[in-house]
């Protein structure tokens, strides 16, 4: 086995970090609702830091969703190539 095809077939397993990156921006989305929404914390920080978070989150979905299609892609062309 070489090295590009193990780290291929590691991008393959791990869905090019989907999960990790979903729930991270889940999180901010989050944090970003509870800020925004007049949680005790959001009080002691500037307005901005609602924004931030709503950005973050958005981020990292998208970024997210475009490594898990690339993921897929480089899966089916894997399995076309065999």
């Amino acid at each position: 086995m070489d090295i590009a095809h193990a780290q291929r077939e590691m991008r393959t397993r791990f869905a090019g970090g989907f999960y990790g990156q979903a729930v991270s921006g889940l999180l901010w989305l989050a944090s970003a609702a509870l800020a925004g929404g007049g949680v005790a914390i959001a009080l002691h920080w500037p307005a901005s830091f609602a924004a931030a978070g709503w950005y973050t989150g958005v981020a990292l979905i998208a970024f997210g969703i475009v490594g898990r299609a690339i993921v897929r892609r480089e899966a089916s062309t894997e399995r076309a190539r065999e």
